[in-house]
């Protein structure tokens, strides 16, 4: 990543606001990496990263080797019922 080039990391990534933010973070000139629990294609600008934020180690590990200057958290987790 070039020091000029920004990197989010944007968790919630394929729910309904998720899916509305990626291209515009695109298109403001971010490096995308989106999260999601299940695997995801990449698409033009973004990469996707399979983690469960629920476990503390993989969360850990998605941030340090994504090494993102900026996250933008959506994720939510609804329990049933």
């Amino acid at each position: 990543m070039s020091a000029d080039r920004k990197r989010v990391l944007v968790t919630g990534a394929t729910g309904f606001i998720g899916t509305h933010t990626l291209h515009r973070l695109v298109s403001a000139g971010f490096d995308v990496i989106a999260v999601s629990s299940k695997a995801q294609p990449d698409k033009p600008g973004v990469r996707f990263a399979r983690a469960d934020l629920t476990d503390p180690q993989a969360t850990d590990a998605l941030v340090r080797d994504t090494q993102a200057s900026h996250l933008l958290h959506l994720a939510w987790h609804r329990a049933a019922g």
